[in-house]
């Protein structure tokens, strides 16, 4: 079993400012040559080696005494490398604050100094309620109630302790209103990006399911802003999902005048306020309404960044990432499919630099675009490399969605490297796995079935033949399984074989768009 390195962990994860203000904390405590600055000092020397072990310590300092007790030593730095983080973020980061003004009024309460902790326990719920954080509001509540019920006899101030008890309930109602949301919004999440596009086209699906529930069905149900938000959230998304994207765009819309210009609204649900943003700049970009699109990203650059200093490594990078996707579909919207090398490379790189706090599935999410970036631009090893990286992943059966696409890129890739001994192997394969998962639909039954004869063709003119009836027989599969293919546009990879025009050159020109 492997041990845990969590001081190692924690060190690792320091910021340069958040080091040096330690080493300040840690200074006024204790002497600059302590046990614990040498311990911390000498784990942060290790903190760029990821095969790091406390037998380096050992080694180190094993003419110390506290490497004796490093177990004990390592969790009293622990401790104090959390202090420190609480004092340097308690200005800036309201929960912390909040939290430290209520820990506060506790010890004041303890001490028997019933009226300065009510002094701070008012001031806590004036600042728990302007930045809307419900569970913070009923701890400062509850300690409210301790100081009110020993400060003055009870009969002197049963009016306000009464109205604390109400003040409990009305707290409590909002935080299961926000709950219930939350619940809903986590199983859209959840079956979304396993199922993706499919989530919404098989029968009975769970998308709709949910919108069928109670609280989705009335606005009114949404008491309140956080709730709101996310009722709004949920009827964009899966209406985008569903292709109904002038229903998607008016729900996003009036979520962000939900938002208005309030910063307290948007830092108290700034994952979902960026969130609308990037829903609202795929859907514009999809309806061709590029400067719309375009308005959206430069709101996401300006803002969200700041919105995200408190957020979680894996939050940020996510969220990054996906508005990164959002300027590729703008340049492919304006024809300028070339220019997404570029975004792909800053995607890739973000991935690699932040792989142990990324999502899994977004690691390969980043991949899949990568092939078919690289596909466009005729670079089929490259495309190939991220392909076999997906196949390799850990994570790629936590996406249904991107199974099958996968798989049908890789057999074009093939295709176009002209491997076609591993081509018909692949055929097999993926025709064995669809027939194990569900019944192909005819869409791919007629993209393994061009592949399997072009396998066969040596003449040009029977394969210039072959491309135009399945690009024919594509046409009417389309007006019935539309969009099954999102990232390859297969027409015109067609078209291109037909006609001998670059492939990038005629997804250029179909996108290019002016609005």
């Amino acid at each position: 079993m492997k041990p845990k390195n969590d001081l190692f962990q924690l060190i690792s994860s320091l910021t340069p400012t958040e080091k040096a203000y330690f080493k300040k904390f840690s200074g006024r405590h204790y002497k600059n040559n302590s046990t614990f600055r040498k311990l911390f000092e000498g784990i942060e020397s290790f903190s760029k080696d990821p095969a790091y072990t406390d037998k380096q310590i050992k080694e180190r300092y094993s003419n110390e005494k506290f490497v004796k007790q490093l177990g004990v030593t390592k969790i009293y730095l622990y401790n104090n490398i959390l202090k420190s983080l609480n004092l340097y973020y308690s200005e800036d980061n309201i929960e912390i604050k909040l939290s430290m003004m209520i820990n506060n009024a506790v010890i004041l309460y303890r001490r028997g100094l019933y009226s300065q902790a009510l002094k701070i326990t008012n001031k806590a719920k004036e600042l728990a309620e302007r930045n809307d954080k419900p569970v913070k509001l009923m701890e400062a509540i509850r300690t409210e109630r301790l100081a009110l019920r020993v400060n003055t006899p009870l009969n002197e101030v049963s009016e306000v302790l009464m109205k604390n008890y109400d003040e409990e309930q009305e707290v409590l109602d909002k935080m299961k209103n926000i709950s219930e949301y939350r619940k809903l919004y986590d199983r859209m999440v959840i079956h979304a990006t396993a199922k993706g596009i499919e989530g919404v086209t098989e029968p009975g699906n769970t998308l709709n399911k949910l919108l069928s529930n109670r609280l989705l069905k009335n606005y009114k149900n949404a008491k309140y802003f956080q709730s709101r938000v996310i009722y709004l959230l949920m009827h964009c998304f899966i209406n985008n999902l569903s292709g109904k994207t002038k229903a998607a765009y008016s729900y996003g819309i009036d979520c962000l005048e939900l938002f208005g210009d309030s910063k307290e609204n948007k830092q108290a649900s700034a994952y979902e306020y960026i969130l609308i943003m990037q829903e609202l700049l795929h859907i514009s970009n999809a309806e061709g309404r590029i400067s719309d699109a375009q308005y959206y990203f430069s709101r996401l650059q300006n803002e969200q960044d700041k919105l995200l200093e408190d957020s979680p490594p894996k939050i940020r990078n996510f969220l990054k990432v996906r508005t990164l996707m959002g300027i590729m579909n703008i340049n492919s919207a304006y024809g300028k499919n070339e220019k997404n090398l570029e975004v792909i490379s800053q995607l890739i790189e973000i991935t690699r630099l932040n792989e142990s706090s990324s999502f899994r599935d977004e690691i390969i999410v980043t991949d899949f675009i990568a092939s078919s970036v690289y596909f466009a631009n005729s670079m089929f090893d490259n495309s190939l490399h991220h392909i076999n990286r997906i196949f390799n992943s850990k994570a790629f059966e936590l996406r249904e969605d991107i199974q099958v696409s996968c798989r049908i890129i890789n057999l074009m890739v093939h295709y176009e490297l002209g491997n076609m001994g591993s081509l018909e192997y692949y055929i097999r394969s993926t025709y064995r796995y669809l027939k194990k998962r569900k019944k192909p639909s005819s869409f791919e039954k007629l993209v393994f079935e061009f592949l399997k004869k072009g396998n066969r063709v040596s003449e040009e003119k029977e394969l210039k033949e072959l491309f135009k009836e399945t690009r024919l027989k594509l046409k009417n599969a389309e007006d019935t399984e539309p969009g099954l293919l999102h990232v390859i546009d297969l027409d015109a990879w067609l078209e291109g074989k037909i006609t001998g025009k670059a492939y990038i050159d005629i997804i250029n020109k179909k996108g290019y768009t002016q609005d």
